[in-house]
């Protein structure tokens, strides 16, 4: 019996039901029609555009156009190079005052570039109701990098766990935009500060290449939101769909619970092969992947995926062609992907096994996080198996919350973590009420292990649950292939410009547990291995882990659930028989093109402590 928590009634909620859309969608006789201006014989009135007479800036920002109409309408952009999309309408159903919001993306491009937003009011044409040029650079962005990067450089030589070395360089780049000082300058140090980063491994398309932890976002008005736009699709496989032709399907990785494709009956492992009625090819597939997941440029999708369902009948997976229309929306971000509990019948007693699989350590979404340990603790699980595959860590706040649940109030005057600074000193985190992040202790889960399935992606706050516990000697057992290894942390500084807010998250310590171990910079080795992270796709019990073409509850693709369930129930795990299974479908999955990369996000990346208020 499963019992699954996730419920949309419980506590997610869909905050606005705008849609998204991107560059321009103008009809077919557009050249011969007259395009009328806002005037005195226009439908739209009142036009409030708050960059009348300015300039967009060069590193974009997000304004709201406001206005009255007659009837209800439609909004469109037209702009070279897509570079504007709107995020949200309102009142567009009915006469009266109606509002579009519009993100502007940074200029890439090297010169000004315009666009222009539309209104289209039933009854009447199209009418142009406000015209936009972005910068290239010039005096306000540079005003913007030059103070952004005095104050990165300042913290760096102060903070950064290589201050010396930093301070000693005789090259740092001033003069570049904010969002590029950090690679351009942390990179001087060569291997000095590898630990800040590292470079990507043989599964990567990125391979050999060096990248970095420390970084600089943009927030908004100083503040964590817990709301995020878009279709609701995590990231995805892309995959031959047969041996021969060029048919391309993108198995999701995950879908947000409570956004648009949850509410349209997505799911983890759906593939999909047609979108809008244009069918995926490898010619094509990696511009659909990217808008759908980044940058949805229309207000609705129709998506044709394949779904692969158990038949208890005959032991295999019938496919099952399937179709949902999603609208891009603003909704409330859940950092809690599934959970559910299992009820399993061993030596004539019943045993409850929960399952959670989460992408981040979100203080935005901590109430979410309270609401599922509450509901761990209501459910009395013998055995607990947390998903960390997507986990690229968050806030070591709630990393610590979680962990505490399951170490017990036992523990909790234990060294949770030790977080040692460039000049030595360190900072201790006890599992309970005595941490410095004032989340207190909690519930007790009664546990006396846990399961993890981790991954490339299983980074920082996440890695700081295994480490956390393996400091107290707690039976911590790991599936899946080799984490991250982010064994430092960041203080996370709020800065601000004006009335731009940005978050500044430089390596500031190191990690270690109650034992002082914290060499892990190669990452956690998984107990039992399913992908071994090298360019070859025939030597892995699971090759396309951690993505999947099942559910997170179907064992036949789950395999590392399935490891998990068959060391509870006391029986050796049959991949052979698994394996065969999935073959035996019709199509040649198991020729793998590319995995996405997952992009971090401010607040959801990292070991993050938040230390200031801006300034």
């Amino acid at each position: 019996m499963i019992n699954n928590f996730l419920k949309p009634w419980l506590f997610l909620s869909l905050f606005a039901l705008g849609a998204l859309t991107l560059g321009s969608c103008s009809d077919d006789d557009d050249s011969t029609t007259p395009i009328e201006k806002p005037d005195d014989k226009s439908p739209v009135t009142n036009v409030n555009n708050p960059l009348s007479g300015k300039k967009v800036s060069y590193f974009g920002e997000t304004v709201t156009i406001t206005f009255q109409s007659p009837a209800k309408w439609t909004a469109e952009v037209e702009s070279e190079e897509n570079w504007v999309s709107i995020l949200e309408k309102t009142g567009s159903d009915k006469a009266g005052k109606g509002a579009v919001m519009l993100k502007f993306a940074k200029n890439q491009a090297g010169a000004k570039r315009t666009a222009t937003l539309y209104v289209t009011v039933d009854g009447y044409k199209k009418v142009a109701v406000a015209d936009f040029e972005q910068e290239s650079n010039g005096n306000t962005t540079s005003a913007v990098s030059k103070y952004l990067n005095a104050e990165m450089d300042k913290i760096l030589k102060e903070k950064y766990l290589w201050s010396t070395e930093y301070a000693a360089l005789s090259n740092l780049e001033m003069e570049v935009p904010f969002d590029e000082f950090l690679f351009k300058n942390l990179t001087k140090l060569g291997d000095v500060n590898i630990e800040d980063g590292g470079i990507y491994r043989d599964y990567s398309s990125l391979r050999g290449q060096r990248y970095i932890y420390s970084n600089i976002s943009e927030i908004n008005a100083g503040t964590r939101a817990s709301q995020q736009g878009g279709l609701g699709l995590g990231p995805s496989f892309a995959s031959a769909l047969r041996e021969t032709g060029d048919e391309v399907g993108l198995a999701l990785g995950y879908v947000y619970v409570g956004s648009p494709a949850a509410e349209a009956g997505m799911q983890r492992g759906d593939i999909i092969y047609r979108v809008n009625g244009t069918a995926l090819r490898t010619s094509n597939y990696l511009a659909y992947r990217d808008e759908l997941f980044y940058s949805p440029s229309s207000s609705a999708y129709k998506l044709d995926f394949y779904r692969f369902v158990s038949n208890p009948n005959t032991g295999k997976y019938d496919m099952k062609a399937m179709s949902a229309t999603v609208s891009a929306a603003v909704y409330l971000y859940n950092p809690i992907l599934y959970a559910s509990t299992f009820e399993l019948a061993l030596e004539g007693e019943k045993k409850v096994v929960a399952y959670v699989a989460m992408e981040s350590f979100d203080l935005g979404a901590h109430d979410q996080v309270v609401e599922v340990v509450n509901w761990l603790a209501e459910n009395k699980p013998d055995e607990l198996i947390l998903d960390f595959r997507f986990n690229v860590g968050g806030a070591v706040a709630q990393s610590r919350y979680l962990t505490s649940a399951i170490a017990g109030a036992a523990n909790k005057d234990k060294v949770f973590a030790k977080l040692k600074m460039n000049d030595g000193s360190k900072e201790t985190w006890t599992f309970g009420e005595g941490s410095p992040d004032g989340l207190g202790q909690a519930p007790d889960l009664g546990l006396k292990r846990v399961f993890i399935i981790m991954s490339e992606n299983t980074a920082s706050a996440a890695e700081m649950v295994i480490n956390g516990l393996k400091g107290i000697d707690f039976d911590v057992r790991t599936y899946g292939s080799r984490s991250e290894g982010k064994n430092v942390g960041m203080e996370v500084q709020t800065l601000q410009y004006g009335s731009r807010y940005f978050e500044f998250a430089p390596i500031t310590f190191w990690v270690e547990n109650a034992k002082g171990f914290s060499d892990y910079a190669d990452g956690f080795e998984p107990d039992y291995l399913l992908n071994n992270q090298n360019q070859s796709y025939n030597d892995d019990i699971d090759n396309v882990f951690p993505y999947s073409f099942g559910n997170w509850d179907e064992l036949g693709y789950n395999l590392a659930f399935y490891w998990v369930y068959c060391h509870i129930m006391g029986k050796t795990p049959d991949f052979e028989t698994k394996t065969r299974s999935l073959n035996e479908i019709p199509f040649n999955l198991y020729k793998p093109l590319e995995q996405m990369q997952i992009v971090p996000k401010a607040g959801r990346y990292g070991n993050l402590v938040y230390r200031n208020e801006a300034k």
